[in-house]
């Protein structure tokens, strides 16, 4: 055994020690990221569950997974503990740290400049992917409150369905979202940078699910197709689509808003004159079909955005890199 993974070995018990529970399972294996040793615990009963949680949720290289058991013929909720350390971690004194902080700062100026959506959310990617890895927060890169900002944008009446999209958006921007009582105006907070791509990335979504939808209703209504309350139905599905394939980045980058962020929304709007993007009561078809057909549209949106964009992305990724983008 090296001496990375030994040190790697020595934080992973610490960490489970602390908690009173065991290791059973260890390895070594290797992402888009880098190289990381990853240690599993024994299954922890839910009487003990809090106290873990809270404890994983401090911890910055841990998470939890749940899973249901028939042990002795009866079911129960249990969860494990993983513990997943980064060679990169180890190795990196803090002259390497300097550097990886410059790059994010320089991505996410690039991320917040006037470039298409597509190659500020790739920016905005790099930089958290960058952060996740090396552990790298917030204060970190010298953001803070300044640096905050609240983008909004006018969607008009209609399309109940937007208030969705905002959430799914916000969350994997790391922003809050916010809408006035009419439901015509949005508010995306949170670091300038993220921000700026939330707000964009809505705009976007929002004309991709409304053309969507609208071709929908006009070929259902062509093959005399009953097309009440079907576009509501379709674009939930769409929504939920897109939901299904941005929240796999969300969920691999562990990506979460921010207790600043938060703090910030709080301290800007006045409850009673914002409301938060909960979801509107709709009336929506009976046609599940339209829903299963508006999930898939949803997904092949993103993942199309994604192919139109691969060589463009190649190219732009070498560049984000090595931030050698003058600002």
């Amino acid at each position: 055994m090296n001496e990375v993974k030994e040190k790697s070995k020595a934080m992973a018990v610490d960490f489970f020690n602390k908690l009173h529970i065991n290791i059973i399972s260890e390895g070594e294996d290797e992402d888009n990221i880098g190289k990381f040793y990853r240690y599993i615990s024994e299954p922890i009963s839910l009487k003990e569950k809090k106290k873990v949680i809270d404890a994983v949720l401090n911890e910055k290289n841990a998470s939890y997974t749940t899973f249901k058991t028939n042990a002795s013929g009866r079911a129960a909720t249990k969860l494990i503990v993983v513990y997943c350390v980064y060679e990169s971690d180890i190795i990196n004194d803090n002259s390497d740290k300097t550097k990886v902080i410059e790059k994010i700062d320089k991505l996410l100026k690039l991320a917040g400049s006037k470039c298409n959506e597509h190659e500020a959310a790739l920016a905005a990617l790099k930089a958290q992917q960058l952060m996740k890895r090396h552990h790298i927060d917030t204060q970190e890169i010298g953001l803070k409150k300044a640096d905050m900002s609240s983008l909004g944008i006018g969607i008009g009446v209609g399309n109940p369905w937007k208030l969705s999209l905002a959430n799914v958006v916000a969350r994997n921007y790391c922003c809050t979202s916010r809408v006035n009582k009419n439901r015509t105006f949005f508010l995306f907070t949170g670091y300038s940078s993220d921000a700026l791509i939330a707000r964009r990335v809505f705009q976007f979504l929002y004309d991709a699910c409304k053309r969507s939808t609208a071709k929908y209703v006009r070929e259902c209504k062509k093959a005399g197709e009953s097309h009440r309350f079907l576009s509501n139905t379709y674009a939930i599905g769409f929504v939920e689509g897109i939901a299904c394939e941005l929240d796999k980045q969300c969920t691999a980058l562990q990506l979460i808003i921010s207790d600043e962020v938060k703090a910030y929304d709080q301290e800007l709007y006045d409850p009673s004159g914002t409301n938060k993007t909960e979801t509107d009561k709709m009336n929506i078809s009976a046609n599940q079909k339209a829903k299963s057909d508006g999930f898939r549209d949803g997904k092949n949106q993103v993942r199309a955005t994604r192919l139109e964009h691969e060589e463009e992305t190649e190219k732009d990724e070498a560049r984000f890199l090595e931030c050698r983008t003058e600002f």
